[in-house]
């Protein structure tokens, strides 16, 4: 295959089906807010929908016109020189490492915030919210690969937003769950419950048999998580279970298990996440994080996104 079609399909394919489901389900907890609440400002809840889906069909369209472009160059002479380019580019192992990735060198989709778009820009809102390979805190990976939304939307949850919190080690979980425990909700908070929020361990633990017994009592270990090196993802494919099983399990090309992290930035350490997968904030403390559930209700159910933003900086 020609590298222009290689390059094609890599930063290409695939990119109807994503914007198809990323208007889905974005679109699916708002209607899910417009029928269980009175108080909703349906116009400009679904406003928020229309333009947060207009600059991704725009980036697309934007990717899909200049990759169609690139593949039917009319000129001979200009296909043969770029071809040559990007094979000599390709040799030096950085670049050839930049041209695999793609459009993955641009990060995570994000939106850039506009009025009445229900996120908070101020606090990181607005990003695509990266996931990695996870395992139970209390057990080894699983024999089919599990992700951290897996657990952060585990099917038993009903807030349409989840708190997570990110956390190097059983103390910081459980004192992640008494800053939660002090927040206050607004009597008409019904989007977000903090007996639902998942911990995401980052560090390493002494013991995953003594895991439960390091957390406290009110924290239940099927939300507590650790994320998964490559390593570990790895060897978990070649158990007996899992050949068993003979699941596809992908190779972890690229894979970076400090991704949340590096998306998000390292200091924040509450994370307020949309049922679509966007991060309404990414909070450094328990102030941030008050603040923002304060704003949850105003932000859905007025569209004032600008005025909070303005408030909050003031």
């Amino acid at each position: 295959m020609p590298l222009s079609m290689m390059l094609l399909a890599s930063s290409v394919g695939g990119q109807g089906i994503t914007s198809g489901f990323r208007d889905a389900i974005s679109l699916s907890w708002r209607l899910k807010i417009a029928v269980r609440s009175d108080s909703a400002d349906y116009q400009a809840l679904f406003a928020g929908w229309a333009a947060e889906r207009k600059q991704q069909l725009e980036r697309s369209l934007a990717s899909t016109i200049e990759n169609g472009n690139f593949c039917n160059e009319p000129s001979r002479i200009k296909a043969f020189i770029r071809n040559w380019y990007l094979w000599v580019y390709q040799l030096i192992p950085s670049w050839k490492h930049s041209l695999e990735l793609g459009g993955r060198r641009e990060g995570m989709t994000r939106y850039d915030y506009e009025s009445g778009m229900p996120f908070l820009p101020q606090y990181s809102g607005g990003k695509s919210f990266p996931q990695v390979f996870s395992a139970p805190i209390n057990g080894p990976a699983p024999p089919v690969p599990t992700f951290t939304d897996d657990a952060i939307f585990a099917p038993h949850k009903t807030g349409i937003f989840q708190l997570v919190a990110l956390v190097e080690s059983m103390d910081q979980c459980r004192a992640a769950r008494s800053d939660f425990s002090h927040l206050q909700f607004p009597g008409s908070q019904s989007n977000l419950d903090s007996a639902e929020a998942t911990f995401i361990v980052h560090g390493e633990i002494p013991s995953i048999v003594d895991a439960p017994v390091l957390l406290s009592k009110d924290i239940p270990t099927a939300n507590v998580i650790r994320v998964l090196g490559a390593a570990e993802y790895t060897a978990a494919g070649l158990t007996d279970a899992a050949l068993a099983m003979d699941f596809p399990r992908p190779e972890p090309k690229f894979y970076d298990p400090n991704r949340i992290r590096k998306d998000l930035g390292s200091d924040k350490v509450y994370v307020i996440v949309r049922w679509d997968r966007f991060v309404f904030a990414a909070c450094r403390n328990l102030a941030e994080l008050q603040w923002a559930v304060s704003a949850l209700e105003t932000t859905l159910h007025s569209g004032l996104g600008e005025e909070t933003r303005v408030k909050s900086n003031l």
